[in-house]
């Protein structure tokens, strides 16, 4: 199916006559992880796109509605805007046993980041 160019963007779904048609909408992580955290979409089920700009448009609209439905993005439009100019601040997201250097006696040494 990879080989075959298809009409439109979307995913394929089970039909109740055992067939698969093209005529949901596409499916990635980034969303399924948004809206299980309780974020709406906006993309209803059954959305396919004939184009990529309407698909690109909905991904920009879900950005809007992460930083509304995640109210501890930013506080207000001067937080935003304050925070486009910094600070930023190095993030350790992968610690783990493997990443922390010990001595004899359990002491920590040292840590890495292999990345």
């Amino acid at each position: 199916m990879t080989a075959i160019p298809q009409p439109r963007l979307g995913t394929w779904r089970l039909q109740n006559d055992d067939t698969i048609a093209l005529d949901n909408k596409p499916l990635n992580l980034y969303l399924h992880m948004l809206e299980n955290e309780g974020v709406p979409s906006g993309i209803p089920r059954g959305r396919v796109y004939a184009e990529v700009d309407g698909y690109r448009s909905d991904l920009l609209s879900l950005q809007d509605a992460k930083l509304r439905g995640q109210p501890n993005a930013i506080f207000d439009v001067e937080d935003g805007q304050h925070t486009r100019q910094g600070p930023f601040y190095m993030i350790f997201n992968d610690l783990i046993q493997g990443n922390i250097f010990v001595d004899e006696e359990w002491s920590v040494m040292s840590i890495i980041d292999l990345e």
